[in-house]
C-alpha cells in the first residue's frame, strides 16, 4: 500500500503485516498503525498522529515468495 502524509506530501510504500490498530493503541478515527521507520520517513514520528491517504497497490508479480 502507498501511504501519503497529507500535511507534507511525503509518501512511503508499505507492506501490510497486521490488521490494526487494536487494544490500547486504538484511537478514535485511527485507521492504520505504521512502524517507527515509516513514521520517520513520513515525518510525523514526533507528532504521533497525522492525516494520511492510503492507496491499495497491485501485488508485485516479481515477489520471489509468490505472495
Amino acid at each position: 500500500m502507498r501511504v501519503t502524509n497529507l500535511r507534507n506530501g511525503r509518501t512511503v510504500v508499505l507492506r501490510v503485516i497486521d490488521r490494526g490498530p487494536y487494544g490500547r493503541n486504538h484511537r478514535k478515527g485511527c485507521i492504520i498503525d505504521v512502524s517507527t521507520a515509516a513514521a520517520r520517513r513520513l515525518r510525523f514520528v514526533h507528532d504521533g498522529l497525522t492525516f494520511v491517504r492510503v492507496q491499495v497497490l497491485a501485488p508485485d508479480d516479481a515477489d520471489p515468495r509468490g505472495q
